[in-house]
């Protein structure tokens, strides 16, 4: 359903699909703020294609976002030595393990996506034209990410480049 969860909108969002309904029907940029990377999509309708994202992929839902400009360092702890959990009894000292925490970037990648919609489509007053467009979009962006997650080589690491390492009691003997 295209329209599936869809919620209240406040005036500025109503102002701002209107606007970007009238560039899909004339192609005229002016009442849009078009930002450096020449990006025409308002940030209400930007949002409502992360919905429906989320609504229609696997994997993404499931994945950790970080919503931050530009590269985003932290600490990890691959080893679990960090943050641990343990029975302790009444008004007893939690203690610490000394941990040596790695540290990732998460570089900033652009993705984009080009819809073409046909002037038929446009010009059918049957059709919600905006939770279409949407929904495409969101569509093509998830089948991108999601096949990047699992095989991607590139820009992003995906799964199936990760090392998996199964130790055994015997070898080649996994049970």
């Amino acid at each position: 359903d295209l329209n599936k969860g869809k919620r209240a909108k406040d005036p500025t969002e109503k102002e701002e699909e209107k606007r970007f309904l009238n560039y899909l029907r004339t192609g005229e940029t002016r009442d849009l703020k078009i930002v450096d990377n020449k990006a025409i999509i308002p940030t209400s309708i930007s949002k409502q294609i992360i919905e429906k994202m989320e609504e229609v992929a696997v994997i993404f839902p499931k994945c950790t976002k970080f919503y931050a400009k530009g590269e985003l360092t932290f600490a990890v702890d691959n080893n679990n030595l960090g943050i641990s959990a343990a029975y302790v009894e009444d008004m007893a000292e939690v203690t610490e393990k000394s941990a040596k925490p790695e540290t990732v970037t998460l570089k900033n990648h652009i993705i984009g996506a080009l819809a073409v919609i046909s002037r038929s489509l446009i010009n059918n007053t049957d059709l919600d034209l905006l939770p279409y467009v949407v929904y495409k979009i969101a569509k093509a962006l998830t089948d991108f990410i999601e096949k990047e997650l699992v095989s991607g080589k590139t820009k992003m690491s995906g799964l199936v480049t990760s090392k998996n390492i199964v130790t055994t009691a015997k070898a080649a003997a996994i049970t």
